[in-house]
């Protein structure tokens, strides 16, 4: 691999992780400090006794990114390059933070006993400690008092982002709508078309561009063009065309490239010659509404074309529907009448005669000098445009006979293809569409269109087949190709979970907080007007890494706590007291290092926003999480471990702590 922007993406996702890990073994290494041990004995001590969470942290975490490498297509190709960063960066980051950073912080002012700390430093840690004492430690123990009370708030509260997600209040899409900073305007008209007729069409267009341009300019304190130059081309067919219009950079453009484009579209208005008419930038993943049509009869095929795009563009939320049936040049089917064929007249003799009398006859060929002039004789101008023109033509016979054209014979207009599409053997067109907005929920748009018009299209033509392509294609390929490997990958993490703790409770209390992680996920795009992707899914997995890595550390000093004799309730609320400040400087810390990503407008931020967007905001709504809805889940858990024992095994003589199962030896034999 080479250092791109694919591979820092990886480390960009990665970042939280590996700054939660250096907060954890920082704050442990400094609690020991307090406690009275020396600098190197707390380096050592604050290390070892949170080196297995770390481990199973960083391990979860490579577990789930290696979903990735299974990935087939483009999509694999992208996100396996992603993969191989974050692995490697998470070995380095264990190396570093157990090795390298407890010998910084050994030497450091930061366990010096006769060392002034920084005001800054000291105002912060005061603040902190005054909020966990004043504030949190009251929210701690009223949830420990009413544990379900916390789990059913954030139930309703995950309630509450699934039907704004179904009712459409906060969108979703397979992969995101990129703004870019070339919009490309397509123009294919009739074939035959001209090659001036374009020409002239497509000069129209750019006129409106830069009045466009204008109107965006003067509304500028800066005074730079929106638009900085268009380039006009004609081709490859003389019917075809497009302009590529070049504008400012998205950082400093601050209008979205689909904003420009649609107000091009309204300045241009319709072109009712045109077959297709489309402006929009390059889409890196396919089209996002892409609908293919097969069969074996093109009549079917055409009229369930027609079908499609009056259905697609009667919709507000999508724009400049394409299709990709490419008719030829108008052609007129002729066959001979009974009286022709009595007459012994033959296809060919009657094509010779229309030909000579509307393409042209060589009566004579005059030599001048050292030239030479041929003289041609056909209908007048006149008399050869137009179907009626042909139909009053007469046929000479052998005999000398004439006879009209049209006791001879009939004529059919009709259209031949210039291209055919098969799938599978069999025709195919296709019909596609862009998003109007950046909004728009293109899995609802197809959801919308397979239960009303596609299911119309087969119950009239049984013979048509239906497929989605273009976004939905690969995001359903990236689906199928991963649910293997991602039931092995869920198993595997489960297994981890179980053998640092060997506690099924634990693991499923850990593992319920990963859902409603999306919660945060959901809300912040809703935020920043970008909807849910693919992409968010990624930072998802980031973010349930360091979830997981706050979970297990709680777990470990809850561990210690039973150990020292405390009951489950006050073992919880102790762990989430003492993991307060590590989990809120691991929020504080990737939220404002993932800050200038989510400001910025770039085209390179546009893939990597949607990743930092669930990132941070899911790790704003996971320290709730891990502080409030952790503690509460295990102490049910452990109620529930203590009643089943109780009334079920009938041990009666037993406490919730002793059941514990990595503390068995502290346990009575239960026999």
């Amino acid at each position: 691999l080479t250092i791109n922007q694919v591979s820092l993406f990886g480390l960009i996702i990665v970042l939280g992780v590996i700054v939660d890990d250096g907060v954890v073994v920082a704050e442990n290494i400094y609690q020991r400090f307090q406690e009275g041990m020396s600098p190197l004995k707390a380096a050592v001590q604050g290390t070892v006794e949170v080196f297995p969470a770390i481990l199973s942290s960083l391990a979860t975490t490579a577990v789930a990114f290696s979903l990735f490498f299974f990935f087939d297509g483009q999509l694999g190709d992208y996100f396996s390059d992603i993969s191989f960063v974050v692995c490697a960066t998470l070995f380095v980051a264990l190396l570093e933070s157990m090795l390298i950073l407890p010998v910084h912080i050994a030497r450091s002012k930061a366990l010096d006993r006769n060392a002034k700390p920084w005001k800054l430093t000291q105002w912060t840690n005061n603040s902190l400690l005054i909020f966990r004492d004043k504030v949190y430690n009251g929210l701690i123990r009223f949830a420990l008092k009413v544990p379900i009370l916390g789990i059913v708030a954030v139930l309703g509260i995950m309630i509450l982002t699934v039907g704004a997600m179904g009712s459409g209040t906060i969108k979703s899409t397979f992969f995101p709508t990129i703004d870019q900073d070339v919009i490309t305007a397509n123009l294919e008209l009739p074939l035959g078309t001209d090659k001036s007729i374009t020409a002239e069409r497509l000069k129209m267009m750019e006129e409106k561009v830069w009045e466009v341009n204008e109107a965006y300019t003067k509304e500028r304190t800066d005074g730079n063009q929106v638009i900085k130059y268009v380039e006009r081309v004609v081709g490859p067919s003389s019917n075809e065309g497009y302009l590529n219009i070049y504008m400012l950079e998205g950082d400093k453009r601050g209008i979205l490239s689909y904003e420009i484009a649609g107000s091009i579209r309204d300045a241009v208005g319709p072109i009712p010659e045109a077959r297709n008419l489309a402006y929009g930038s390059v889409a890196v993943f396919g089209k996002p509404v892409s609908i293919a049509l097969v069969g074996r009869n093109m009549d079917d095929l055409r009229a369930a074309k027609g079908k499609v795009r009056a259905f697609l563009e009667a919709r507000d939320d999508l724009k400049d529907v394409t299709d990709t049936d490419k008719l030829g040049m108008p052609e007129v089917a002729m066959e001979l009448t009974q009286k022709a064929k009595f007459l012994g007249l033959t296809e060919a003799q009657v094509f010779d005669q229309i030909r000579k009398g509307f393409f042209g006859l060589e009566a004579q060929s005059i030599q001048r000098g050292d030239e030479e002039v041929k003289v041609w004789l056909r209908y007048d101008k006149a008399d050869r445009k137009s179907m009626e023109d042909l139909k009053k033509v007469r046929l000479q016979l052998p005999n000398g006979n004439s006879y009209p054209i049209e006791e001879l014979a009939t004529f059919e207009p009709r259209s031949n293809l210039t291209v055919i599409n098969h799938q599978n053997g069999i025709r195919e067109i296709r019909v596609e569409a862009d998003v109007a907005n950046l909004l728009v929920s293109v899995p609802a748009v197809l959801a919308e269109a397979e239960g009303s018009i596609l299911k119309d299209i087969q119950e009239e033509f049984p013979n048509i087949k239906y497929t989605l392509e273009g976004e939905a294609r690969l995001s359903a390929k990236t689906q199928n190709s991963s649910q293997t490997p991602g039931t092995m990958v869920f198993i595997v993490i489960i297994g981890i979970l179980m053998l640092n703790y060997r506690s099924f409770s634990k693991t499923i209390a850990i593992l319920a907080m990963l859902p409603f992680a999306f919660v945060g996920v959901a809300w912040g795009s809703y935020l920043h007007n970008i909807p849910v992707s693919i992409f968010s899914g990624i930072g998802m997995i980031a973010l349930w890494g360091i979830l997981i890595n706050n979970g297990l550390v709680l777990i470990s000093t809850y561990n210690d706590k039973i150990k020292e004799g405390l009951s489950v309730g006050d073992a919880l609320r102790v762990a989430a007291i003492s993991r307060f400040r590590p989990i809120v400087l691991t929020t504080i810390t990737t939220v404002f290092g993932l800050a200038p990503l989510l400001l910025n407008n770039s085209i390179s931020a546009q893939f990597l926003k949607p990743t930092a967007i669930a990132i941070a905001y899911g790790l704003i709504f996971g320290m709730l999480l891990s502080l409030v809805f952790l503690p509460s889940m295990m102490l049910i858990l452990a109620k529930l471990k203590y009643y089943f024992n109780r009334y079920i095994r009938r041990i009666k003589d037993i406490t919730a702590a002793e059941l514990d199962v990595e503390l068995r030896e502290k346990s009575r034999e239960l026999a």
